[in-house]
């Protein structure tokens, strides 16, 4: 951080090697918690995206390990990586930037019926 700004290292990163090292991860905790563990990247997303490459990973990894904490034995977590829309927006400097519009979607695919609260 400088002057209350986090400073961002933009580099080009391959998006699916990055999953796949998410993949090796967190394989054996998932295991160990008999959850089953995926990574998707689609394929429209280009295989190389600029990015900051320890950033990107420390968000996808506190989410994935929140996801395996939180998920009972035999259920399942899937991180999908998938493009979105880009939008321009000007800055007081004048410049456009190119910014992804970034988004994080929770799916819960465990059956509830037989829990305590069910009727």
């Amino acid at each position: 951080m400088n002057n209350g700004k986090l400073l961002l290292e933009m580099i080009d990163v391959d998006i699916r090697a990055l999953a796949q090292n998410l993949v090796v991860a967190f394989r054996t905790r998932a295991n160990n918690r008999k959850i089953a563990f995926q990574v998707v990247v689609d394929r429209r997303v280009p295989g190389v995206l600029e990015t900051d490459p320890t950033r990107l990973l420390q968000v996808l990894s506190n989410l994935i390990s929140n996801a395996l904490k939180f998920t009972p034995k035999h259920g399942s977590v899937t991180c999908t990586i998938h493009r979105v829309e880009e939008r321009e927006s000007s800055h007081r400097s004048g410049r456009k930037h190119r910014r992804a519009v970034t988004f994080f979607q929770p799916k819960d695919d465990n059956d509830h019926a037989d829990s305590k609260d069910s009727n």
